[in-house]
C-alpha cells in the first residue's frame, strides 16, 4: 500500500509549477524541477502515462537550458527509465537507464558515486530482465565504487550486498548469495 498523498503532492507541485511559470518562466531549472517532482508522483501511483509526459517536459526544458550534457539530464533519463520499467518495456528502460549511465561517466568519471547508483540500476534493469549473469557484473561494479567512496556501513552498501546475492541465487549460486546476504546485514 502506499503511503502518504499523492493527490495532495501533485496538488500543491502543480501549483508550485504554476508560479515557476509566471515568476521565472518555463525554461527554468526550478520549472523543470517541479515538472520532474511531477512526474515522480504520478509515477508512484502508477499512472506511467502522465509520468514519462512530465519527465519528457523536463527533460525539453533542462536540454533548453544546459545543453545536451549535464547531470540534471543524467538524472531525467534515470526517472524516465524507472517509467518504463512500470510499463514492463525493458528495451526502453535499460536504453535510458544506459543514456544516464554514459553521461554521468561523461560527468563524474567511473569512480563517482552517482555512476555506481546508475551502475546498480542497470544492474536491477538486467536482473528484472532475467540476464542475471549481466546484473551481477553491473551490481559488483556498482559495490566496487561504493566501497571506496562511502562508509561500507550503509545501506546503499547492504543494497548492493542484496542485489548480488539475489542474483546469485537466479544463478544457483547459493554458496555466494548466502555470504552476500551474510555482507548485506553486517552492512546496516
Amino acid at each position: 500500500k502506499i503511503k502518504g498523498d499523492y493527490r495532495l503532492s501533485i496538488e500543491c507541485t502543480q501549483k508550485a509549477i504554476s508560479i515557476y511559470v509566471k515568476t521565472v518562466g518555463e525554461n527554468h531549472p526550478n520549472t523543470s524541477d517541479a515538472y520532474d517532482n511531477l512526474g515522480n508522483c504520478y509515477r508512484i501511483i502508477a499512472n506511467y502515462k502522465l509520468a514519462l509526459f512530465y519527465h519528457q517536459k523536463a527533460l525539453a526544458i533542462r536540454t533548453a537550458v544546459f545543453g545536451n550534457i549535464h547531470s540534471s539530464i543524467a538524472t531525467s533519463y534515470n526517472h524516465m527509465s524507472i517509467v518504463y520499467a512500470g510499463l514492463n518495456d525493458c528495451m526502453q528502460e535499460i536504453a535510458y537507464q544506459q543514456k544516464s549511465l554514459d553521461m554521468r561517466l561523461e560527468i563524474f568519471g567511473e569512480m563517482h558515486y552517482n555512476t555506481a547508483i546508475n551502475y546498480n540500476n542497470l544492474g536491477t534493469s538486467y536482473g528484472n530482465q532475467g540476464n542475471y549473469q549481466l546484473a551481477v557484473s553491473y551490481h559488483q561494479k556498482a559495490l566496487d565504487i561504493l566501497l571506496q567512496n562511502t562508509n561500507k556501513h550503509s545501506a546503499i552498501i547492504a543494497k548492493n550486498y542484496n542485489n548480488l546475492a539475489k542474483n546469485n541465487c537466479h544463478l544457483n549460486n547459493y554458496e555466494q548469495a548466502f555470504t552476500y546476504y551474510q555482507l548485506a546485514l553486517q552492512s546496516v
